[in-house]
Order: structure tokens, then sequence, then C-alpha cells
């Protein structure tokens, strides 16, 4: 490749010394001229190509990398280095590209291999960066750059046991790489093995005690230890070393909003903000407390500005989600509403392209999703479907499944979990609003169940027994306080300062109640009789007669709210602050529920209000 000449080898030689130390506006001297008189040599253009990079001359560099090509086209070093050039241009196709060319020429060029893992990485393709990271692990086991970031992309696709296993190879190679104990930290986080993770984060901490990275994820290892004292300190120690440091805020905003102290937990969002605008998780719990306190355009405002700067932020989207369904909004609504956090059965197709013309004389299998609750609401969706479809199965849950026997909506009601390849399609039954919302009817009707005779009877029995009418049952708690799922309650004493009032038999049907509940109660009630009906919730079809026959249901919103609703029943629903998007905001009445009489808590937690209109409601019915 080289000329023979002695005085361009020594020039050349040169600029390669000065490359190398890093003298670039030296080595681009030398090498300019001899893009002149040696311009057929790819070499030279290669080398020149590569300083114009360091100097970040991205226009430059790109030419004279296809300078080098032309010359020579089978250039593997070339090729890469060009992608390199696209990638810091954000021209990721083009670099991709590139990428793929040098691997061409050279299936075991484990840099290529790399970057390309790279770039499949930043654009989300995780099955084909994991792909390329083994193929360079393939050709050098001990490439620390594929090792990381291959641990990365498991813990990404939640394969934590993986991502645990390859990082744990890697520290057999390397004892003190900083990333690679915090990366296996991070995959023992994630499988809550709290102790361990802890153990990799402070070998991380050996190698380098000045990693604000480190320190932040000590910190969220004493969060979830409960240690919070150690995680604050753990926090400002980060902060300290980066004081731009926007995760690490963010997170101590997150340490102090999960301690109720919201005011310091807007403080250091704020502070985030002011270093970073756009930081997604900044924004998005602060949207979050800005929801709870009332401000709902301004929490709008926020979720907007996170997604904006990652549109991957499904909790933001989520957040939005409800922000649109809540007023209305539903083509937006139930678009965002894709991002739910709840688990979907692997089989389901998730397809935002699929329409109702996708539908049209198929074989198609709906999946349950969500609660009992969810479910029903959402089953409302599959009244036209059968009309349209071939056949239409449906597996519901298994509790339910009685239920749905007898409404004439599926051509098959089962476990269909083993069914695999006998459907054209396989759809989440929260995914079907978006696929066949009707602008027109954007809030279809409840089904309707019809209680059996029998359960009925036996159901009238007891509750003849129990005492005089009116019967009037009632729930103070529903849902659960883990993350990302709904936790309604109100205060049992606060509730019995209106039930107390009601003339009749009064009823308890709170699935799964506390020892510690039931002794409130208990104390509260004193000479009154409460009955307990609770087991009843172990069975929908005796829960569904007693729904019927009840004069008045009183509760946060649960299963039993949508098991009368279709029964064709009001109910009076307490909706803690902030309400679900299915109650509306600010709203005295739902679509989703007509009939159903809403008192909400305030933003500040207040019930007086709520419960003044409840009594009054109920006096006015009762005497």
């Amino acid at each position: 490749m080289l000329n023979k000449n002695p005085s361009f080898e020594t020039q050349l030689n040169a600029a390669i010394a000065s490359f190398q130390q890093g003298n670039y506006p030296n080595a681009l001297e030398i090498l300019l001229p001899l893009t002149k008189t040696n311009s057929s040599n790819a070499f030279v253009w290669f080398l020149t190509a590569t300083v114009f990079a360091q100097f970040n001359q991205l226009e430059k560099s790109e030419q004279a990398f296809l300078r080098a090509i032309a010359i020579q086209p089978n250039y593997p070093e070339a090729f890469n280095n060009l992608g390199v050039v696209y990638e810091k241009g954000n021209n990721i196709d083009l670099a991709r590209e590139q990428y793929e060319n040098a691997i061409s020429l050279k299936p075991d060029y484990i840099n290529a291999l790399y970057n390309l893992g790279n770039v499949y990485q930043t654009q989300h393709q995780l099955d084909k960066a994991a792909e390329n990271y083994l193929q360079a692990l393939h050709y050098k086991a001990d490439y620390l750059l594929a090792i990381n970031n291959l641990g990365l992309v498991y813990i990404q696709q939640k394969k934590y046991k993986e991502a645990e296993s390859i990082l744990t190879k890697g520290t057999q190679y390397f004892a003190n790489d900083l990333d690679l104990f915090n990366n296996l930290g991070q995959a023992y986080f994630h499988q809550q093995q709290w102790d361990k993770a802890l153990v990799n984060y402070k070998k991380a901490y050996s190698v380098n005690p000045k990693s604000p990275e480190v320190h932040n994820n000590i910190a969220l290892v004493h969060q979830e230890k409960q240690d919070f004292d150690a995680a604050i300190t753990s926090l400002q120690t980060a902060i300290d070393l980066r004081p731009n440091y926007v995760e690490a805020i963010t997170n101590l905003g997150n340490l102090y909003k999960n301690q109720s102290n919201i005011a310091l937990a807007k403080q250091y969002y704020n502070k985030a903000l002011e270093i970073n605008h756009g930081y997604p998780e900044a924004n998005t719990n602060l949207g979050m407390i800005q929801y709870r306190e009332g401000n709902y355009h301004r929490a709008y405002t926020l979720f907007q500005i996170a997604l904006k700067a990652n549109p991957n932020q499904n909790e933001a989207r989520y957040n939005l989600a409800s922000y649109e369904l809540a007023h209305g909004n539903y083509s937006a609504g139930w678009a965002h509403y894709w991002s739910r956090p709840t688990p979907i059965n692997p089989l389901c197709q998730r397809d935002k392209t699929l329409s109702i013309a996708s539908l049209q004389n198929k074989k198609v299998l709906i999946f349950n999703e969500q609660g009992i609750g969810d479910e029903l609401i959402l089953l409302r969706f599959c009244k036209d479907l059968r009309k349209l479809t071939q056949f239409l199965a449906y597996a519901p849950s298994p509790k339910l499944q009685p239920v749905l026997s007898n409404l004439n909506l599926f051509d098959c009601i089962e476990d269909c979990n083993h069914i695999k390849g006998q459907y054209d399609h396989v759809i989440s039954i929260g995914d079907l609003p978006t696929i066949i919302l009707d602008t027109q009817n954007p809030v279809p009707p409840s089904v309707v169940v019809t209680p059996q005779t029998t359960q009925i009877q036996s159901v009238g029995t007891i509750l003849s027994e129990l005492g005089p009418p009116p019967y009037t049952a009632f729930t103070w708690r529903a849902g659960t306080n883990e993350k990302n799922c709904l936790s309604k309650h109100i205060n049992i004493a606060t509730l019995w300062n209106v039930l107390q009032q009601l003339p009749g038999t009064l009823i308890q049907v709170q699935r799964l109640p506390e020892d510690s509940e039931l002794n409130v109660l208990k104390q509260l009630s004193q000479d009154r009789i409460v009955h307990d009906l609770s087991a009843f919730n172990d069975d929908l079809q005796q829960m569904i007669a007693l729904m019927t026959l009840i004069d008045e249901y009183i509760g946060v919103s649960n299963t039993n709210m949508h098991l009368r609703l279709s029964v064709n029943r009001n109910a009076h629903v307490l909706l803690p602050h902030p309400a679900d998007w299915r109650w509306t905001l600010n709203k005295e009445t739902s679509p989703w529920f007509p009939g159903f009489s809403l008192y909400r808590q305030t933003p500040t937690g207040d019930w007086n209000h709520a419960l003044q209109a409840l009594r009054k409601n109920l006096m006015v019915k009762h005497g």
C-alpha cells in the first residue's frame, strides 16, 4: 500500500507518531499535503479522515473515508470508522450500513460487531444488539465493552439472570472494572437481591470512591432496605461529587415523595429541572404530584415534556392516558393506554396497526388482563366483535368464567393459554379500545349479567334472616399498595359516621378484611350488629345475587361496583383523590357508570363535603 519513496514513508510515520501522541494539529499539517502528492493512497485518506473526526469535522472526515473506500473497496476499517462518523452525526441508518459493510468484509471484526450492537441498542432493537455483542464475544471472550453492554441489554430486556451470568463471567477476566461491578449490581438490584447488589456496588466503590453513579446506586439499595438515612447520605454524596447530577437529585426527590414529604420532593424535582428542563423522570414524578394536588393541566404539560425528551417514558405516557380518558378524549387516551404497566399474556399480539378491518371474518382470541373490575369494564368492547369475526374466544380470569358462560358474547369461553396457532389474532382485552374505538359511541353500554335463580333464592333467604330491609352493603378498601397498582380506601371511622345513621340492616362485604379493621368496626358499631358477608367475594355468582338484592351499596371503586353495574343497579362510590380515569375528573357522574352517585375526596384528603352529600342523598331516600 505504501509508496516506496523514503521521504513519503518518513512523513507518514511522523504523522502516525503525532496522531498516537494526540498531537492532531501536527498530524493534520503533515497529512494534508500527502493527500495531494499521494492521492491514490487509501491509508493516507484513512488517517486523514480519522484526524478530522478527532476535530469533530464530520463532513471532511466522511469525504476522506469515502475517498479511502473508493481507492480500496475491501477496507473494513474504513467502513467501520465511517460508521462511527455517521453515528456521531446522528445518521444512525447510514452508520448501521457501514458497520454491516465492515463485517461482511471481515466477519470477526469485533469492533464493528460491537459498534453495530450499539446502533441496535440505540434504536431499541435489543435482540439484534445482543446478537452482535454475543458475536463479538464469540471471537474475543474477554471483550470488556461487549460484556458490559450485553449485560445492560439483558437488563433492559428484564433478562436479569442472563445479565448476572455474563457480567459475573466478566469479573473472571477483570477484577477492577467499575462499570462491570456497577452493572452486576444492577442485575442483582432488579432481582431484588439487595445484599448482593450492595456487595457489587461497594466493589465498584472500591475501584473509584468518587464515582457519583456508584453512590447513587448504593442509595437506591438503602432505600429498598428502608434505611432512608443512609440513602439520603449516599445521594447527597453523589450530588456533592457532581452538583448537576440530575438523576441523583431526582432520586432524592423520589425518596422524599415516597416518605410523603411532598414539599421537599417538589424542591428536588424543580432543582433537577433547572439543570435539565426535559429530564423525563423529574417531569413525570413532579407531574404525578401536580396531578394528585388537582393541578391537572400543569401535570399534563409535565408529562408531555417528559415524552418529548424520551418517547419511551411509559410512566409519563400512561399518566397522559389517564388524563385524556378522564377528560373524555378517548382517541388520544386509548392510544397512550397502550403503555399501561400491567402484565399482558405473552401470547398476545401487540400490533398498533390492527383495526376493525383486520378482524373481519377472522378467528380471534381475547385474553383477560388486570383485575376482574377492569376486565368487566373492558368486556363492553367485545359486544359487537362476535358479529364481525368468524370465531371469537375469550380467556377470562378463572373466577369470572362461570359468570360469562351465560352472556352469549363469545363462541368459546375457556382457559386458552395452551392454544397455539388456532387463531388469526390473539389480543389482550386492554388493547381492544384502541383497535375498535367507535368515535361516535366511545363508551359502549356495560355488559348485563343475569343472576342465577337458585342464587337469588338462597341469598334472599340469607338476607331475610339477617334483619329487615333496607339492606345496605359497604366496603372501605380496594386495590393494593404495590407499585403501578391503584390503592383506594376510606377510614372506617369516617365512613361509619354516615353508616350509623342508616335504617335497616348493615352488611360489610370487604374482601379479605383484616382483624384490626374488624375490631375497629366492632368498637364503632357497639350494640348495632354489622353482618359479615365478605366470604361472598370468593363466589361471584353469590355476590352478583347479593348486588341484585340489596337496596344500597356504598364503597370505594372495586369489583363489586362493576358487578352492581352489570345487574343494572346503582351505587354510591367514594372516590379517594385522585380518582381513576373511569370516574372522570371533578364531575358528579361518569359515562362508564350511568346512574352511580360519586363522592370525591379533595386533593387535601378531606372527605367532609363528600360525606355530607352522601348523608343527604341517603336521608332523602330512606328518611
